[in-house]
């Protein structure tokens, strides 16, 4: 993911001066690894993967069916269980039941039951999201942080449900001069793609190299992540 991408790109590539700034928006140190919450929801979504008939009978080795034989059950309950938690739940909870049911899960659909995740996952595979999900059991790169010689600001969604802002603002901490900008957002996780839309002139002044306002909070890091699970045979390519 594009945050968590661009600390990794701070520590590897900032001494060097081949990364001169970054700008982490919503991204992780120390992803599920670090995060009992964060792992606890993404561990749930794994399962509902593995829930999948297809994927059961198949150990996640599905590649020599055809395509409409693939486990998107198990995708459409992974996004069940992650979209119930991605937004804020004030605003989830003032949804009308007619809207919220297209992403409840079903096994067996009726209607409009699922509907949003029976079209989205027409075009995704199991096995993709298996290793997203699994990628952060063990990932922290807390204690490189001070590796980081490049500009940074970093901009977090007060009321991420998903990676919480603490952890973020406590990864800004490690990071000399680094800037820390929060703001709420109804889309909770998903704000993240407004931030600059919350923070114009914040997010411009920035990019323009003139930002005039405090450092980040306290400094501090996230405890290192337990071991990946057991790979299922069709991972193991």
């Amino acid at each position: 993911m594009g945050g968590t991408q661009s600390w990794v790109w701070g520590v590897m590539y900032s001494p060097t001066g081949f990364v001169t700034a970054i700008m982490p928006i919503g991204g992780a140190t120390a992803a599920d690894g670090g995060d009992p919450i964060g792992q606890w929801t993404f561990r749930l979504a794994q399962a509902a993967l593995e829930s999948d008939p297809k994927w059961r009978a198949t150990d996640g080795n599905y590649y020599h069916l055809p395509p409409d034989q693939h486990p998107k059950q198990g995708l459409q309950f992974m996004w069940s269980v992650l979209q119930s938690t991605g937004w804020d739940f004030s605003t989830r909870s003032a949804q009308k039941w007619e809207l919220a049911r297209r992403e409840v899960f079903y096994w067996q659909p009726k209607g409009d039951e699922t509907a949003a995740f029976i079209a989205r996952t027409k075009s995704e595979d199991a096995v993709d999201f298996w290793y997203r999900n699994a990628s952060g059991w063990s990932f922290n790169i807390v204690k490189d942080l001070k590796r980081i010689t490049a500009r940074t600001m970093v901009m977090h969604v007060t009321n991420d449900n998903w990676l919480m802002v603490a952890n973020a603002e406590r990864a800004a901490g490690e990071v000399k001069g680094a800037q820390f900008v929060s703001f709420p957002d109804p889309l909770a996780h998903y704000g993240v793609f407004r931030a600059a839309a919350v923070n114009p002139e914040v997010f411009k002044a920035f990019v323009e190299d003139r930002a005039v306002f405090g450092a980040a909070g306290a400094a501090g890091g996230s405890r290192a992540g337990t071991a990946a699970a057991a790979r299922p045979a069709g991972l193991n390519k």
